[in-house]
């Protein structure tokens, strides 16, 4: 009993040692996504979308040139694409360029939205350059009011002080006429 003890021991250590190792079946590996899968999420669209989220947010001379960049770098990859359609053949080219005309689709519904916002961008500065002006017309016209209202009090005083000083005058000059 003894001697089949560690036989026991050494057996179940090597059976669960096999467990371990992988299966030698010829299994294919999974394959990564390549550029032509149907989605076209890659840097530079996801690029685009928040540069162009940035601008919506904060528009700026900084986040315009943002969108402006990655809708360049967003060219270049069409670019690529197409010019690996180019160079292939059968499905690969079907792919390549089903994925290059979805890119392109992807490109113009970004330059539409870019082209909005920067016109809501510019409508907005419109409207707060009027706003502005027509506070400072406000202003100004509260201004001339009490400019035109001290004018007015200060030649009622002066209109008030002639009298006054003609009144006195002619008291001075009126010997008869004292009190």
């Amino acid at each position: 009993m003894k001697a089949i003890c560690p036989l026991l021991i050494l057996g179940s250590l090597l059976l669960f040692a096999g467990c371990d190792q992988k299966p030698k079946d010829p299994v294919e590996p999974p394959k990564e996504p390549t550029a032509t899968a149907t989605s076209t999420k890659t840097y530079e669209t996801v690029h685009v979308e928040r540069a162009i989220d940035a601008y919506i947010k904060y528009p700026s001379p900084g986040n315009e040139a943002e969108v402006e960049r990655a809708l360049a770098e967003l060219s270049t990859e069409i670019a690529l694409v197409q010019n690996r359609a180019a160079k292939a053949t059968g499905e690969q080219k079907n792919e390549l360029e089903a994925l290059a005309r979805r890119l392109i689709e992807f490109q113009e519904q970004q330059a539409l939205r870019f082209a909005r916002a920067k016109a809501d961008a510019k409508k907005k500065e419109e409207d707060s350059l009027s706003e502005k002006a027509r506070e400072a017309g406000e202003k100004a016209k509260e201004a001339a009011r009490e400019a035109g209202n001290v004018v007015r009090e200060a030649l009622k005083e002066a209109a008030e002080a002639t009298e006054e000083a003609a009144r006195r005058a002619k008291e001075k000059l009126d010997p008869g006429n004292e009190e």
